[in-house]
């Protein structure tokens, strides 16, 4: 009887300094944490990880699930500090080969290639956790961001100063440039009153939508939010405006709904208010993910990004449908380039000349990065990875371009920045195609059409390009006469309207001349047929 009381006791005092030396993978925080984490609250989880941490401090898989988190929060040099104590404490070889790779995927956001690809090199393909192909494919990204950072664009990028207070500690996303007058749009999760509540997904606050005008120095002016009615703390995302920003084109994720993601459209009243955002009914949307909608306002066509032809609904496309009496119809894939990996955003310039876009995959340097490809006759070309530093080992997401076609504008995450995203300005004619001919300068002209006793007109208008009859476009004034349109500068064109109800009204539009400004308020008035 001694004996077993002496076995007992035994076995317990083992499982008691068991339970003080080891920490247990199925320990409920470290499930918790994993649940957290899974559900992208990495800062949740790091609290609990860091609060195990004081007990467990050289537990190897502890300090890697604490890397990992730092690593999504894009602290790189406290996750690379986790990331050695995992190593050096580890004893099992397969988490051992996770932690080797994330050692990799911390060295090549910091941009030391060289250590990425020797920590890479590490690891014997086909484990249960890292898939081979993957490493073969991020093998691929380190050397290609290898070669363009030994061989960089001829640009330099610049981080809008802090002082303007466009970049914060927080996101900036989704820079978008203002038709009609000079300022530019974006987005951010920042924090607009004290009594905001946080996403109850993301635990950030919800996005709100800012203007911020550009001084005649080129200089962003601290912003304001644009509008009560979708911009404060909504959680809208802004993604294009039209000509003369009559039509504002959105989305929106509510994710404790599951709604996937939508895509709106709000437009200007006559009192410079907005309307409520109301969401497109078309075959646009779908009960997946549908968003960074981009408006060819020339041409009438809305692009976007879906996941919807994805079974797995994890990679991205992009989709073009064109305006038909004032409806969306079903839209059609870009097969040209939407190969198999992730979009997530596509800009197209007024017109269609060009098209940048967002993609991760075999030709990006790790993340995303943004290509550029060039419309002919409607075929897109190959897209053209844009090149160090425009692209970085970081993710570049969004792309936009300044009325008179000089400045670009994207939003980064990389190195030396304010926050997460932040939002970077360059010279756009350093990196276009220098054999193109596309007119990168769009006039907006807008107005409104009345009768003799100021009567407003809804009616039907036709431009035409003066040198190619065949390029014809139709534009549509509102129930209170209102209109707008854009056309490329460098041209002439000619405006037509024809009402039963009035005399026809005929005028060319000549913008070969020398225009200062990117946008003109003309007035027409018709005369009643007698």
């Amino acid at each position: 009887m001694k004996i077993f009381f002496l076995t007992l006791l035994f076995f317990f005092s083992a499982l008691f300094l068991f339970s003080q030396n080891e920490l247990n993978p199925s320990d409920w925080k470290m499930t918790q944490a994993k649940l957290l984490y899974e559900d992208n609250k990495f800062q949740d989880a790091l609290d609990i990880y860091l609060e195990l941490y004081k007990e467990y401090p050289v537990d190897a898989f502890l300090n890697y699930r604490i890397s990992l988190c730092y690593y999504k929060v894009g602290e790189y040099d406290n996750s690379g500090a986790y990331c050695k104590i995992a190593l050096d404490n580890c004893k099992d070889a397969n988490i051992e080969k996770d932690i080797v790779y994330l050692k990799a995927c911390i060295y090549h956001k910091q941009e030391n290639f060289s250590e990425a690809k020797e920590y890479l090199n590490k690891i014997l393909m086909g484990t249960s956790s890292v898939d081979s192909n993957d490493i073969k494919i991020f093998m691929k990204q380190i050397n290609l961001a290898e070669e363009h950072y030994k061989s960089p664009v001829d640009c330099k990028l610049t981080a809008i100063d802090v002082e303007s207070e466009v970049n914060s500690e927080f996101n900036e996303i989704f820079p978008v440039c203002s038709r009609r007058e000079n300022k530019l749009y974006f987005t951010s999760d920042r924090q607009i009153s004290d009594n905001q509540d946080r996403n109850a997904i993301t635990n950030n606050f919800p996005f709100s939508i800012f203007e911020s005008k550009i001084s005649s120095a080129n200089k962003l002016e601290i912003p304001v939010l644009v509008d009560e009615t979708f911009a404060s703390g909504k959680n809208y995302v802004l993604g294009s405006v039209s000509a003369a920003d009559k039509l504002y084109f959105l989305f929106k994720e509510t994710p404790e709904e599951k709604d996937g993601g939508d895509l709106y459209i709000d437009s200007l009243d006559t009192d410079e208010d907005f309307t409520d955002p109301v969401k497109i009914e078309s075959e646009l949307n779908t009960k997946f993910l549908e968003y960074s909608p981009s408006y060819d306002f020339i041409n009438t066509r809305l692009y976007f990004v879906s996941n919807h032809k994805d079974l797995n609904k994890t990679k991205s496309s992009i989709f073009v449908s064109e305006l038909f009496k004032n409806y969306f119809p079903e839209p059609d894939i870009i097969k040209k380039i939407s190969y198999d990996t992730d979009q997530s955003f596509v800009y197209v310039h007024p017109g269609g000349d060009f098209m940048v876009f967002a993609m991760d995959g075999e030709n990006s340097m790790g993340g995303y990065d943004l290509f550029i490809c060039y419309n002919d006759t409607d075929k897109w070309s190959e897209p053209i990875n844009m090149g160090y530093p425009i692209n970085t080992s970081s993710d570049e997401m969004q792309f936009s371009l300044s009325s008179d076609g000089k400045t670009a504008y994207i939003s980064s995450n990389r190195l030396g920045g304010y926050g997460g995203f932040d939002i970077y300005t360059f010279d756009f004619n350093s990196v276009i195609n220098k054999e193109s001919e596309y007119c990168l300068e769009v006039m907006a002209i807008y107005g409104q059409i009345t009768d003799e006793s100021g009567e407003a007109i809804q009616t039907d208008m036709i431009i035409t390009d003066a040198a190619n009859s065949k390029i014809e476009y139709k534009v549509s004034s509102d129930i209170n006469g209102y209109y707008s349109f854009g056309l490329k500068k460098e041209s002439k064109y000619n405006l037509e309207i024809k009402n039963k109800a009035y005399e026809a009204f005929s005028e060319e539009i000549d913008l070969t001349q020398n225009i200062l400004g990117n946008s003109h308020e003309k007035d027409i008035e018709l005369v009643i047929k007698q």
